[in-house]
């Protein structure tokens, strides 16, 4: 939410994929992880830029997972490699069999994506400012009086238009959300 990765990105995160810096004088949080849209059998190890929440989230996620290593008696890798990075090196997010998620097929439901929020006739109509060109009328579960349907994926829409429309540039943008396409950009933007 605080980086516009995908969720599959944000559950491919390495226990060292965080790091804070400060370039003349000014604090700067980063987040290291996998691009999963780019076209290669081993997604790319990227960077994605985030907030002082969004590394504080992070910093909260690796003592979790702290609890997960030592209950299984290993020890997470706490500096980022020279060379073989891949998913499965060290992950900060792991099931109790021990693996890594390697892909996120459906959403689950869970409270925070439950929503008992009902669509007003200015939410629709600020829907239809953002997007003009959907065909919002068409589509039921965005009538008036219905509850907001959440998905991750509007969070992450959320962060591009909120930064678009604050100035951030669309070759930033594009290299922020690791889109493959400038028409992509530009369409969240």
């Amino acid at each position: 939410m605080f980086t516009g990765m995908r969720s599959t990105e944000a559950a491919l995160l390495p226990y060292f994929g965080s790091k804070e810096t400060s370039i003349d004088g000014v604090k700067h949080w980063l987040i290291y992880g996998f691009a999963v849209k780019k076209r290669t059998v081993t997604p790319p190890f990227e960077m994605w830029v985030t907030n002082e929440f969004g590394y504080q989230a992070f910093q909260t996620a690796k003592r979790i997972a702290d609890l997960y290593y030592a209950r299984n008696q290993r020890q997470p890798i706490e500096n980022i490699p020279d060379e073989d990075l891949t998913p499965e090196l060290s992950p900060l997010y792991l099931r109790e069999n021990g693996e890594i998620a390697k892909r996120i097929s459906m959403q689950k439901k869970t409270p925070a994506l439950a929503n008992s929020y009902l669509i007003t006739k200015a939410d629709f109509d600020e829907l239809k400012m953002i997007d003009p060109h959907r065909k919002w009328e068409g589509e039921p579960k965005f009538a008036i009086g219905k509850p907001f349907p959440v998905q991750l994926q509007y969070f992450r829409r959320s962060v591009a238009f909120f930064a678009s429309a604050s100035g951030v540039r669309l070759v930033d943008l594009k290299n922020q959300l690791h889109h493959l396409f400038d028409s992509q950009t530009f369409y969240y933007g």
